[in-house]
């Protein structure tokens, strides 16, 4: 029975090592967008990803880096968005 549980033990830490190792890394570059008159997140992003990126992974860079809840952003707000080249 120790050995069942050790075993699960020593999976789960290998699965959540590579889980982190392959987790996505904070931008380092960004640039100050304005938000315009029906913006949303997901059209932000959309416009500043290279086209085989995914969009959702810069929605949620710029959320965490600007501390967003719901989506929620107005006209004339001044965001910080990633710089992708």
């Amino acid at each position: 029975m120790k050995k069942i549980i050790l075993r699960t033990g020593i999976i789960a830490s290998a699965v959540a090592l590579v889980a982190c190792l392959n987790a996505p890394k904070m931008p380092e570059k960004w640039e100050e967008y304005i938000v315009g008159r029906g913006d949303t997140l997901c059209e932000i992003s959309m416009s500043i990803v290279p086209e085989k990126k995914d969009y959702r992974e810069a929605e949620y860079w710029i959320t965490k880096k600007n501390n967003i809840e719901r989506a929620n952003i107005y006209p004339g707000q001044t965001i910080l968005v990633p710089v992708y080249e």
